[in-house]
């Protein structure tokens, strides 16, 4: 259940002036020290060889003393240049409720403190305690991240403390950005493993108890569900190569995203795995590598390592022959297979972040095998440790929603903020309900969205479909006096008059995001229409596979307008 926030002008302000000298993403962004992570090697567990089973939460510190976060959150995480954030960044869907359940042999033994600069109690209730987190948009309102400490003070604990300056961790909402289901920055990491290459999750072959040699296939791993619809432009990943060409001219990786099915192995034993149906297919090869360092080490045949960014997108060209990203959306529990090495020349391994004693991350990747001597047996191993992909996800929770009710200051909640009320002519759009509370007069409806209504370039993040051709929507993304977005948008129409033998005229309009489609419509009631009128016979708008279509003006035109017409932020020609 999301919970808004109706915050006054003054809390606006307060809270972004408090943080924006803090977080500074110029300053907090930093070249990763990539010698540490050549050190990391991680031996097979090669008798377990079997269907692999996700291993299920669990605390192996003798005080069984932790937390978990809010389920289906993100962190931030290195970026394509294998740059990374200095703290613990936690990402959590705008305008949420975020809960922190701790879990520790005493419950009440346990409180919250906010990071380490106040240990002041935050809430106590029980098994639960639960901390809601006011993140509105981003690059404002950071809350640092909650710290469970015992009643006596002897055992504390706040993630990210084993990364560098743990005072910086905290919860936000980023834009889009690179982010991971594991905050693989500042867990240990684990580059190397049991191939004979060398490498974790890569090339090479392995060999078994049973005299068996394996030869790399690929890699699989299921996620979580996001805590809300993920919009994901591309994945990348840090990688090794044991030469400076990891692809021969013809090879490539590809990346399935699936969703998720149970299935029983030949012992018995219940796992999940990759399912039936595919989200999204993303390929790449060496035009997709971005050299970043290489070192001297002594896990691979060469005795070299070789640091790549790899990144999985997939690409389409506009009208103009320019590039442009083919985005997808992530609503679900997935699994993510990687495959590409059998009878390929591929020379590439993934890093994997092995999980600290919190365990706060469920679910292991599993190595894929194929048999050498049987190529069509397929085999999986797993490593001593549990350790997850060092996957990152260039993406934004996102979110839009109209507001039906609004909390205020002195305590009391304006109902149906979410009806405009339109004249006759069409000249005069009144908010009822929040003229009605705040003495002045209002013409727009409150709608929360992450992202800036319009992009840089003018286009819209948010859209309405198959508009109704006597209305126009005209939105402007609401700020502090310091120019910071505050996540809320005011949202109003422009409606042409009533014809001469029309008395009124209703719709409900739904808004579209990066995979999210608002719940609550837009009432728009010309004339003398009703509520009621809105209920049993609205003009009910939407969001459809047909986007909204402009011309180079900005004017709203049909589809099979001819020329130069702008649709979701891409330009076409229609002849």
């Amino acid at each position: 259940m999301r919970k808004f926030f109706f915050l006054s002008l003054a809390l606006s302000l307060a809270a972004s002036t408090s943080f924006a000298q803090e977080l500074n993403k110029a300053e907090q962004l930093q070249q990763k020290d990539f010698s540490k992570l050549m050190t990391n090697k991680c031996e097979a567990n090669v008798n377990r060889l079997a269907t692999p089973v996700n291993r299920v939460v669990k605390r192996s510190a003798a005080d069984n003393f932790y937390y978990t976060i809010p389920e289906g959150s993100l962190f931030g995480c290195s970026n394509e240049a294998g740059n990374f954030w200095k703290g613990t960044m936690l990402i959590v869907p705008p305008f949420s409720d975020g809960v922190f359940t701790p879990v520790c042999a005493d419950p009440s033994t346990a409180k919250w403190s906010i990071g380490t600069f106040d240990a002041t109690p935050y809430t106590e209730d029980g098994n639960k305690l639960p901390y809601g987190i006011i993140s509105n948009c981003y690059d404002s309102y950071l809350y640092y991240m909650p710290q469970l400490t015992s009643a006596d003070g002897s055992l504390s604990f706040m993630y990210g403390e084993y990364g560098e300056n743990p005072e910086l961790s905290r919860t936000y909402v980023d834009s889009i950005a690179s982010h991971s289901f594991t905050d693989f920055d500042h867990l240990k990491g684990a580059g190397f493993g049991a191939m004979s290459s060398g490498l974790l999750y890569g090339s090479g072959t392995i060999n078994f108890p049973d005299g068996t040699v394996g030869s790399m296939y690929g890699v699989e791993q299921v996620f979580p569900k996001p805590a809300s619809p993920l919009y994901v432009e591309n994945i990348h990943a840090l990688v090794y190569s044991t030469t400076d060409t990891p692809f021969g001219p013809n090879d490539e990786l590809t990346l399935y995203i699936t969703d998720v099915k149970e299935a029983t192995s030949s012992n018995g034993t219940t796992y999940e795995t990759a399912g039936d149906k595919v989200f999204a297919v993303l390929k790449a090869n060496a035009d997709d590598l971005t050299y970043l360092f290489d070192g001297d080490v002594q896990f691979t045949p060469t005795g070299k390592a070789y640091g790549w960014n790899i990144t999985f997108q997939n690409t389409s060209e506009d009208v103009f022959g320019n590039e442009v990203v083919d985005p997808f959306v992530l609503n679900d529990k997935f699994c993510v297979t990687i495959v590409g090495w059998k009878d390929s020349k591929i020379d590439l391994g993934f890093l994997g972040s092995i999980s600290a004693d919190e365990d706060l991350f469920p679910y292991t990747a599993s190595p894929m095998v194929y048999n050498v001597a049987q190529p069509d047996e397929l085999s999986y191993f797993s490593y001593q440790d549990d350790i997850a992909l060092s996957l990152g996800f260039t993406s934004c929770y996102d979110l839009v929603e109209t507001l039906p009710a609004l909390p205020l200051d002195d305590g009391s909640v304006a109902e149906n903020t979410n009806i405009l009320k339109v004249s006759k002519d069409g000249l005069t759009v009144t908010n009822e309900s929040l003229t009605a509370v705040t003495g002045k007069d209002v013409n727009f409806a409150y709608v929360a969205n992450s992202l800036p209504w319009y992009d840089n370039e003018g286009n819209e993040n948010y859209y309405d479909s198959n508009l109704p051709e006597w209305m126009t929507i005209v939105a402007q993304d609401e700020t502090t006096q310091e120019g910071t977005r505050t996540g809320y948008t005011h949202v109003t129409v422009e409606c042409e008059p009533l014809s001469g033998n029309e008395s009124g005229r209703a719709a409900s309009i739904y808004f579209e995001g990066k995979g999210y489609t608002s719940e609550t419509p837009l009432i728009v009631l010309q004339g003398n229409a009703t509520i009621e009128d809105a209920i049993t016979n609205p003009i009910v708008v939407k969001p459809s596979a047909n986007a909204s279509y402009y011309n180079v003006n900005g004017q709203m035109v049909s589809k099979d307008t001819k020329g130069l017409v702008i649709s979701n932020g891409k330009k076409f020609i229609n002849k």
